[in-house]
């Protein structure tokens, strides 16, 4: 309350003042430009000054605030469509956790073409087309995103490798993790994922010549190498027992008489 009463005073200060000086000096404006001709009182003209200062002000104003409520209503502005890009990464996401695979690939391929980065989206948006036995559509949205991010070459090559697998189609996931496996050798993600295969497919001989490289680069722990290493020569080289192992022993009660 204070500082209003201070701030009335000090206006009443200065239009007392001002009041003041317009009564003992009212001044004189002359502009003469060809046939323009403008003559009033050094106040009025003052006062026309700030007059126009204002309406430009408010004016200005005016504009923005119109293309402020114009881009908010415009579905087509820039800041609808972020708003739309997250709402379409948000609700994708939740759907690829959730498992609406239709759902998550509209969204996700949709965020994916909006977004400058695009290779989380699709990726998932593979998934949920994979998911949902479109196997083209998931090639081309990989597809996709090797042109947009070429890059990420490896990480979509990853991908599409599990995407195969997960399809049943162990034969193409083989031959992409190799082609992964020369460009990339010492990469711990592809021989992870070639040691699950071979396992998967029961491919032993080819494990064991994977084998150097698993524990160069230190994939597994030394245990579970130790174990995969004993399994895979086992399956290759099982071990037959001799018949002299395997002869059932003679029953007592038919062996003669003092032989113990």
């Amino acid at each position: 309350m204070k500082r209003a009463y201070i701030l009335v005073i000090v206006a009443i200060v200065v239009a007392t003042l001002l009041g003041i000086a317009v009564a003992r000096h009212t001044g004189y404006v002359l502009i003469a430009y060809e046939g323009f001709r403008y003559e009033s009182s050094l106040w009025a003209t003052l006062a026309l000054l700030a007059a126009v200062v204002l309406v430009l002000w408010l004016l200005k104003l005016l504009i923005g605030l119109v293309l402020t409520s114009t881009g908010v209503v415009n579905p087509w502005s820039r800041r609808n469509r972020s708003r739309r890009t997250r709402l379409a990464i948000e609700q994708g996401q939740l759907d690829l956790a959730e498992g609406r695979w239709a759902s998550a690939q509209r969204h996700l391929h949709r965020a994916a073409e909006a977004e400058r980065q695009p290779l989380l989206y699709y990726l998932g948006a593979a998934r949920a087309a994979n998911e949902l036995g479109r196997t083209e559509d998931s090639d081309s949205l990989l597809e996709r995103a090797l042109e947009r991010q070429p890059q990420a070459e490896l990480a979509i090559a990853l991908t599409h490798a599990q995407l195969q697998v997960d399809r049943g189609d162990t034969d193409a996931a083989l031959e992409t993790l190799q082609a992964m496996h020369e460009r990339h050798p010492h990469n711990v993600q592809v021989l992870r994922q070639l040691q699950r295969l071979y396992q998967q497919r029961g491919d032993w001989s080819a494990l064991i010549r994977l084998m150097p490289e698993l524990r160069k680069d230190k994939v597994l722990s030394a245990k579970e190498l130790a174990e995969l290493e004993r399994r895979a020569w086992g399956r290759t080289f099982p071990w037959r027992p001799s018949a002299r192992t395997t002869a059932r022993p003679r029953d007592s009660r038919w062996s003669a008489p003092g032989s113990n």
